[in-house]
Formats: C-alpha cells, sequence, structure tokens
C-alpha cells in the first residue's frame, strides 16, 4: 500500500514541511506579488494533494465513496497543518481562511478529476 501511494505520501510530507518552516525560509520561495498568493498557495498544494491522491488512487472514480473518503481525509490533513502551526510553531499562526482555502484546492480537485472522467468516457463511448 506504501508503495502504491508513495506520490500522495512525498507530497503530503512536502506540505507538513512547508507548513511548519519559519516564514523566514519560506519568503524565497513567494515569487508571486499578488495580494492573496498566500490562498493561491494554499489552494494549489490541496489541489495538487488530492489530485495525486485521485490520480494513486484509480478505482476512486468507480467508487464514489471512497474518493469522499479521500477528500475528507486530504481536508483534515489540511486542518491538522493549521492546528499544528497554531500550537506547536511560534512563528507560524493557523487560519481558519487557510485551511478554507486548502478545502477549496480539494474541491477543485474533485471537480476537475470528475470532469476528466466524464470526457474520458464519453470519448471511449464513440
Amino acid at each position: 500500500m506504501l508503495k502504491r501511494y508513495r506520490f500522495s505520501i512525498l507530497l503530503s510530507l512536502i506540505i507538513l514541511v512547508l507548513s511548519l518552516a519559519g516564514p523566514a525560509s519560506l519568503e524565497r520561495v513567494d515569487f508571486l506579488e499578488m495580494t492573496f498568493s498566500d490562498k493561491l498557495a494554499h489552494t494549489l498544494m490541496y489541489f495538487a494533494l488530492m489530485s495525486v491522491i485521485s490520480w494513486e488512487g484509480k478505482s476512486y472514480s468507480e467508487r464514489p465513496g471512497l474518493l469522499l473518503t479521500a477528500a475528507l481525509f486530504t481536508f483534515s490533513y489540511g486542518i491538522i497543518m493549521e492546528l499544528l502551526q497554531e500550537f506547536l510553531t511560534n512563528n507560524r499562526t493557523g487560519s481558519f481562511w487557510d485551511a478554507a482555502f486548502n478545502g477549496l484546492g480539494v474541491l477543485l480537485a474533485i471537480l476537475a478529476w470528475q470532469l476528466i472522467r466524464i470526457y474520458l468516457s464519453k470519448k471511449n463511448v464513440r
């Protein structure tokens, strides 16, 4: 099972490190000069994580219950990261809005994968 989800695990660990790293180490990563670049980063990270989980668990498209479970797990992971920032670090704070944008990334990934599934199923019918 670990081998099957190796990219999901790797991406989860990268998100963990980025979530708990000090802000000084992340300033070099912030390449977008936008007001909402932080929220965009949260959305993209969790979009990527949910996409990788969906890709590695290919049977999720046939079993919506598994997809929902994976989405809840991914969203919960985002909430846990915010709680860890709040309670385990001195230089980071957890944020309701960060968790909300994590959830937005998860929802967008589900939507994208469902649209891809619909497109591929229509393509195979022809």
